[in-house]
């Protein structure tokens, strides 16, 4: 197979070949280096395969590859040999270790252009890999530095598709090496990426400028239910009427979402897409907000407005509203009791909804909090129960 693209110089002096090539081909020349790269995270690569296969907005910056240019000069019989150096004077390079081939095509710019563009006329660089290296699973392949999920994501819908592409070229091994791990740090643990609240605004946005409708966020497989929900819950957050959870909602996208997401697992709002009937469930969830305010706006819920815990919160308005809320009181009682109300914000789920696979016992979300305390309803009506039952046996048995 062939890559074909521009070679040039990119940032610190290292030669590379730009250029467009199918996502499949792209993803059968390359593998990835388990000595520095982690293993896929499968939720993410799922992610990435609905997001190409929807193929709407589609767009991502390169792949980054690595290509070693590897000569046996043992072999050369007094041949020089320069790799990198032969590309730019246009001789080209074939490798006598594992026949990768870079061939290059001098270009002109057209008459008109000679004075603007000087001599950056491109030299086009077709990259072939002998076919018979691919067909064996342990043969010659391009190494992945950044774009290993996308590159896995390929299946046999998106296989087609023209991805950007960026292959750095090595003459030096320990080189090559070196420059793969730093670069893949650089590019894994430098950028400052978008924070959940950051990312929820630009999706949840509503009016002109939105980014998705009503009805994406509906039917999207990256969206569903609760992002609709969310977006609509977000009016309601409104200080003025709900002071008591002012606190809560300096990251108000990302308690939308997570109360919208925790309230449709549980099956606590409408489990169809009806527009009509979740519209219903929003002033369901107001309606729950303003109880819990009152618990939380009261004079014994200044550690509950400090806290400004997401999770428990959550927990709360979910009480408010199964059963009718008849469960509210109770729960507000045993969050007070058991000081859960005063744990330092550092070990509570603040600020990120709620989240099931916390590992630390003592971080509080929603779901935890939920769990234990229906565990202490059912056993609190297990020993009522019991009691009730001994009671009625020792009345008969008094009055035989």
């Amino acid at each position: 197979m062939i890559l074909s693209g521009i070679l040039h110089h990119s940032l610190g002096g290292f030669t590379v070949i730009r250029g467009v090539a199918p996502l499949g081909e792209l993803a059968r020349c390359t593998r990835f280096d388990p000595a520095y790269q982690r293993n896929l995270i499968e939720t993410h690569r799922s992610e990435i395969e609905q997001f190409l296969d929807d193929q709407q907005d589609l767009f991502f910056p390169e792949v980054v590859l690595s290509a070693s240019l590897k000569f046996d000069y043992a072999k050369a019989r007094g041949k020089q040999v320069a790799p990198l150096g032969d590309l730019f004077a246009g001789k080209g390079f074939t490798s006598n270790v594992d026949g990768l081939s870079v061939r290059i095509v001098k270009t002109k710019l057209p008459k008109g252009l000679e004075i603007v563009g000087g001599n950056s006329a491109p030299d086009l660089a077709f990259l072939a890999m002998p076919e018979h290296e691919l067909s064996d699973e342990n043969g010659l392949r391009l190494f992945r530095i950044d774009g290993n999920h996308r590159l896995s994501a390929a299946n046999a819908k998106t296989s087609n598709l023209p991805t950007p592409f960026c292959v750095v070229l090595h003459d030096d091994p320990a080189k090559k090496e070196r420059f793969e791990k730093v670069v893949f740090h650089n590019i894994n643990a430098k950028q400052i990426p978008l924070t959940s609240e950051e990312n929820l605004r630009l999706i949840l946005q509503t009016g002109a400028g939105a980014l998705f409708s009503d009805e994406d966020l509906l039917t999207k497989p990256s969206f569903g239910r609760a992002y609709w929900l969310a977006r609509y819950l977000l009016p309601q957050f409104n200080e003025a009427f709900l002071g008591g959870l002012a606190k809560h909602f300096e990251s108000k996208h990302s308690l939308a979402l997570g109360l919208a997401q925790f309230l449709t697992a549980k099956q606590a709002v409408a489990t169809n897409d009806d527009v009509t009937v979740l519209q219903g469930e929003i002033d369901c969830v107001r309606s729950a907000l303003i109880a819990v305010n009152g618990y939380y706006s009261a004079s014994c819920g200044q550690a509950l407005r400090d806290l400004a815990c997401h999770g428990v919160l959550t927990a709360f308005v979910y009480f408010a509203l199964v059963n009718e809320g008849r469960q509210l009181p109770a729960f507000a009682r045993w969050i007070d009791s058991n000081r859960i109300d005063r744990l330092s914000p550092k070990t509570t789920t603040r600020g990120l909804g709620y989240h099931y696979h916390l590992g630390q016992t003592q971080a509080v979300d929603a779901a935890s909090l939920v769990d234990v305390f229906e565990s202490v309803l059912k056993s609190r009506s297990r020993q009522i129960f019991i009691s009730a039952l001994m009671n009625f046996k020792w009345v008969a048995q008094h009055e035989d």
